[in-house]
């Protein structure tokens, strides 16, 4: 396995409750199926599991996808009920390099992130996704503490940059003024 920085991470998704009693996880993904399928096609096998705020490598044994954005995760040397409990709530990171160029995240992976308008100027942090509307809506909190509803549609987004969790985009006129 390549040396990794922490910079070239990227958070894939969020470990969840134990499935059966010989210690595989449930993953909610945070990108889509297929690009998380291309990684282990490509016989790359080790995962990152952020414990303590420090990225800790294990070996994928088995995997198999649990609905859209579900993923039934077996890693190596976890194999009891009570192993896996103690990655509930971790995030499950990968290398940046082994991620197409087409990946699609699903709108949580972006809580988190920095919002820049398109002058780049720090609008806040996306603090929640709302999905439910024909818009996605990103709730961001502003360096005041104000929280924005900023729509989310592909002809606003200008850029993302995954690594250091940033997120460009045109934000219509009078909408900071809310």
């Amino acid at each position: 396995m390549k040396e990794v920085s922490i910079e070239d991470l990227v958070e894939i998704g969020l470990i969840g409750k134990p499935h059966g009693v010989s210690g595989e996880l449930n993953v909610r993904l945070t990108i889509d199926t297929p690009s998380f399928a291309d990684f282990f096609d490509q016989g790359k096998c080790f995962v990152f599991v952020l414990i303590d705020n420090l990225p800790v490598p294990m070996h994928v044994e088995a995997w198999r996808t649990k609905g859209p954005e579900g993923l039934l995760l077996q890693l190596k040397r976890i194999n009891t009920r009570e192993k896996a409990l103690e990655l509930q709530g971790c995030p499950l990171l990968i290398d940046s390099c082994y991620l197409n160029d087409i990946v699609q995240f699903t709108p949580e992976h972006f809580i988190g992130f920095t919002l820049y308008n398109q002058a780049g100027q720090l609008v806040g942090k996306v603090i929640e996704v709302n999905d439910t509307t024909a818009n996605i809506l990103f709730s961001v909190e502003t360096p005041s503490l104000k929280v924005l509803l900023i729509p989310i549609a592909d002809d606003l987004v200008q850029s993302v940059d995954a690594l250091s969790k940033e997120i460009y985009v045109s934000i219509p006129e009078g909408l900071m003024e809310l």
